[in-house]
């Protein structure tokens, strides 16, 4: 697995209640949870004016924040 950066899951980092919201509300919009984090993590980014911070592709599909 050498070259591959290394991405922890930020999922560790929710708390058992906020996890819990999720779950009910992935099961009343039929949404995965994945999604919804998603969503939210672009409308930050979009709230904090990121457009001129570039991400470097990787062969894990997900970006490097450069």
């Amino acid at each position: 697995m050498a070259g591959f950066p290394k991405y922890t899951w930020v999922g560790n980092r929710i708390s058992e209640s906020d996890m819990a919201k999720l779950y009910r509300l992935k099961q009343i919009k039929r949404k995965p949870i994945t999604c919804m984090v998603a969503e939210a993590v672009r409308q930050f980014l979009e709230r904090e004016n990121c457009e001129g911070i570039v991400a470097i592709p990787c062969k894990s599909g997900l970006g490097k924040i450069k």
